[in-house]
């Protein structure tokens, strides 16, 4: 066929196809084809396909446009470009009367200048603005390199929000963008809202770092803020500590740890001793665990605190137990060893030498409920 008859058919199927029609809704107009064929209602475009629909620009190798239902089935390379969002899959099928489409096959999907989704099908629905997205979910936030993967989730353009229903996982990489990861967040559900920057997690939670693991029934990560927050009795390991309470907050500095706060029923277990079995508790209202350097760290219970400490001497020869009570108590370690210790306001306490403890010595002793120690290997 002649490049005058291409321009010819071209011509009539653009005026055959009006961008809007009488009820006002937007239709599809052909830019671009090498080759149209017609059949009836259904035309055939092939090579270097361009149609637009308003603000929306669509390439493909190859398209099939019904005009009686209009839908339009694309495939080949496909592009959709949008002045806020590209879309790239190797088959879209699109509606022109509802602006609704499913992109299928290496779909790849940018938002904005800062957010990449991948998967592989996604499902638009135009009124309400969301994507549907299923198989190998991955969100990439490219401003702070932070990923989360999953079997299943929504999109919601307009609200800038999204929800990973299906094993999600949520990767944070060092500050240079490299493995291993300095932070992991895995639950049932997430919700994550970019335009208020807050990740929710629900139902066994577990989040690990480099140098700590916790468990919750939730969590609320902020970003921006450097908090994360702990709900339903969570506990968390960090090198020979164990915190645990109703609510813990996570306060990070330049990505590193730098202080812990528990609140109602607050624990904190730590190793006496290297290689020795026996353990330090410290029991309070609240809690506060503060990162003074790489080798020491502040423990402060407030609040009915309670507390069981063992002493060995320079020799590293056992001395025995101080079992205290005040209203507040400070421990310093330092090594993974209590050097110092301080005890604030109605204090008191009982030193007992080796082979002279009571029987019902450790953190049972101090609390209603039973204590017991969850870490899993």
């Amino acid at each position: 066929m002649n490049r005058l008859k291409i321009f010819i058919w071209l011509t009539v199927a653009i005026a055959a196809s009006p961008q809007i029609c009488k009820a006002g809704v937007q239709r599809i107009v052909l830019e671009h084809a090498d080759t149209l064929r017609s059949r009836g209602e259904v035309r055939e475009l092939i090579g270097h396909v361009r149609v637009r629909r308003g603000i929306t620009q669509i390439e493909a190798d190859r398209a099939f446009h019904d005009t009686r239902s209009g839908q339009v089935k694309l495939t080949g390379a496909v592009k959709l470009r949008e002045p806020s969002r590209r879309v790239f899959a190797r088959q879209m099928d699109f509606n022109e009367l509802s602006g609704n489409f499913e992109a299928s096959q290496d779909v790849d999907m940018y938002h904005g200048d800062s957010l990449r989704i991948r998967c592989d099908r996604a499902r638009y629905n135009e009124a309400g603005e969301t994507v549907d997205l299923f198989g190998r979910v991955i969100i990439d936030n490219l401003s702070d390199k932070a990923r989360i993967t999953g079997g299943h989730g929504l999109w919601n353009q307009r609200n800038d929000s999204g929800v990973i229903d299906k094993s999600p996982v949520y990767r944070l990489p060092d500050t240079e963008g490299n493995p291993p990861d300095t932070l992991v967040i895995v639950s049932r559900n997430l919700h994550f809202n970019r335009a208020e920057r807050t990740a929710l997690f629900v139902g066994d939670v577990v989040m690990t770092r480099q140098d700590m693991r916790a468990e919750a029934d939730s969590l609320l990560h902020l970003p921006d803020s450097s908090r994360t927050i702990l709900l339903g009795d969570p506990i968390i390991w960090r090198e020979d500590d164990e915190l645990s309470g109703r609510r813990i907050e996570l306060h990070f500095k330049d990505h590193d740890l730098s202080k812990v706060f528990v609140e109602s029923d607050a624990a904190a277990v730590s190793g006496a001793q290297p290689g020795d079995p026996r353990n330090n508790y410290l029991v309070g209202k609240t809690l506060t665990l503060t990162t003074v350097d790489d080798s020491s760290r502040l423990i402060v219970a407030k609040g009915d605190a309670k507390g069981e400490y063992h002493a060995w001497d320079e020799a590293d020869v056992y001395q025995g137990v101080n079992m205290s009570a005040a209203d507040r108590i400070e421990l310093l370690v330092v090594n993974n060893k209590a050097t110092s210790i301080v005890l604030s306001g109605r204090s008191n306490g009982t030193f007992y030498p080796p082979g002279q403890a009571p029987e019902d010595i450790g953190l049972g002793s101090f609390r209603d409920r039973d204590h017991k120690r969850r870490k899993t290997n």
